[in-house]
């Protein structure tokens, strides 16, 4: 199926299923862990606000995608992305 499809609709088509669905939320659930003990280990480490705000994007949490953006963005001002991330705090809530 992946080779007739997109990334995006191949991820799609998993997260449709039940087991998908499982899968996706127990690893957010560890990959928000992950993030919040890093930014405990270290306050000033930009890049887990970047994962954190993909994270709350893919969840349609963008208030909170965009808060973790924009400490990122603040963190890490000459960040390669900046204007990647910036495309994302412009979309609607």
């Amino acid at each position: 199926m992946l080779s007739k499809s997109t990334l995006q609709e191949y991820e799609d088509s998993l997260l449709a299923t039940p087991e998908g669905q499982q899968a996706w939320e127990e690893n957010a659930k560890q990959a928000e862990e992950a993030y919040r003990k890093a930014l405990e280990l270290d306050p000033l480490n930009a890049r887990p606000h970047r994962g954190l705000g993909f994270l709350y994007l893919k969840e349609k949490e963008k208030g909170l995608a965009k808060a973790h953006f924009e400490r990122y963005l603040a963190l890490a001002p000459q960040a390669a992305d900046r204007l990647y991330i910036e495309q994302y705090m412009k979309e609607p809530q």
